[in-house]
């Protein structure tokens, strides 16, 4: 039986359509952990992000994010993403990922949970190798909020449930 040979520029495509992937959830696990570290390396020095409340410098748009975790007034977030298409340009690709993200925000009311649902349009750039964001803008398809109940069923029932902490405490960060 003859081997077909391979299409190394169809294995070389796909090498470069995950490691998008994984700077791509490399950024949300930062974004959940409170890991500026991790998420400066999702962009490239001089990239852009524009999270609508947000929009400049990815370097300022970390600092944004770092004054929230810090305040206490974002006091919870977790990113869930999806669907993620890369069309590749050489050493460029526009990337569209889905994502759902839950909130948890303090106000003078209580907490507040927000759920989103959206899409990250992202350039990225390979330089020297490397996969990274250029420019990224989230685009908002849905959203909702509540009040905070604190009743999830972990809270109300017996056992010894690990919690997600920000920070380099978190399980994930152990070897």
């Amino acid at each position: 039986m003859e081997m077909e040979p391979v299409d190394t520029a169809a294995v070389r495509a796909l090498l470069d359509k995950q490691a998008i992937t994984e700077v791509i959830y490399r950024f949300s696990r930062a974004a959940d952990r409170g890991d500026l570290e991790l998420m400066a390396g999702s962009y490239h020095p001089g990239a852009t992000d524009d999270h609508g409340a947000f929009a400049g410098p990815a370097e300022d748009f970390m600092e944004w994010c770092r004054r929230g975790w810090e305040t206490g007034v974002l006091v919870d977030t977790n990113h869930v993403v999806t669907n993620v298409l890369v069309d590749l340009s050489g050493d460029a690709a526009d990337v569209e990922s889905y994502f759902l993200v839950h909130h948890t925000w303090k106000t003078r009311d209580g907490l507040l949970d927000d759920l989103l649902g959206g899409r990250y349009i992202d350039r990225f750039e390979r330089r020297n190798g490397d996969w990274r964001i250029v420019a990224r803008r989230c685009v908002y398809d849905w959203g909702r909020a509540d009040s905070v109940t604190d009743n999830a069923w972990f809270r109300r029932l017996p056992g010894d449930y690990v919690m997600g902490t920000r920070g380099r405490d978190d399980i994930s960060y152990r070897g």
